[in-house]
């Protein structure tokens, strides 16, 4: 048993040494923003209206999500996938952005951007679901990492993550990234099929492994299930 460990160990080490780097010519971005308790269901409409727009129309707009709090409707996240910079301004320059901008101040009364560094990226496939009654399960999780366990976690978390993805059906998404301005700080969006496919991956023998291994290498953690407002994405992201 004890070799079969060592074993399985050496292979998720072998495994995230290989793993290819993420294209870091992408523009990958994170938005915490409010709304007043009145302006709720008209930013929800707009932003909608939106990232369909830009789903349909922007071919290197890669990804666009819409998430809130399922306890605070007010609070709401974005995150946002483009090529590169280029595709970003293309986004800004269509007429469903320029009319988000016009009307945010009256929609959002809080706002905070955090600019990202992609480390690991996974689409299955194209998603593009809003309204609907069935909807995928969505998770956030961040994580402070103690400085000197940096290089140690990433190859942990991202051992775990390509893991997952190659043994586990029912993942749709998974996106880990760091934040530009403090690379200690990590964000991983999981999108799943159903909550049931969550429980399987946390009930994955290496899953344990990981999170005894790596509690000690954090600061702070915290996780929270989102409710789904708008989900697209192009599916390249492999």
């Amino acid at each position: 048993m004890k070799k079969l460990s060592v074993l399985m160990m050496a292979m998720l080490l072998n495994a995230c040494a290989t793993l290819p780097e993420p294209p870091q010519s992408l523009m990958v971005r994170l938005f915490e923003l409010q709304t007043p308790t009145q302006q709720i269901q008209r930013f929800s409409d707009t932003v909608h209206q939106t990232m369909l727009f830009s789903h349909a129309h922007e071919p290197d707009t890669l990804a666009m999500y819409s998430l809130r709090k399922t306890d605070d409707a007010t609070f709401n996240y974005v995150f946002e996938i483009y090529q590169d910079g280029d595709a970003y301004q293309v986004h800004t320059q269509s007429d469903a952005f320029k009319h988000y901008r016009a009307i945010a101040p009256e929609m959002v009364n809080g706002r905070k951007v955090i600019e990202t560094a992609p480390q690991f990226l996974y689409e299955r496939e194209a998603v593009n679901i809003s309204g609907s009654l069935k909807k995928p399960f969505v998770r956030l999780a961040q994580m402070q990492v103690k400085p000197e366990y940096h290089d140690d976690f990433k190859q942990e978390l991202l051992g775990l993550l390509r893991h997952a993805v190659d043994n586990q059906s029912g993942i749709l998404a998974l996106y880990a990234v760091t934040a530009k301005d403090s690379p200690n700080d990590w964000y991983l969006f999981e999108i799943y099929d159903n909550a049931g496919v969550h429980q399987a991956v946390q009930a994955l023998p290496e899953f344990s492994r990981y999170r005894a291994k790596v509690s000690p290498m954090l600061a702070n953690a915290h996780s929270q299930a989102l409710d789904g407002v708008v989900l697209t994405s192009k599916g390249r992201l492999k």
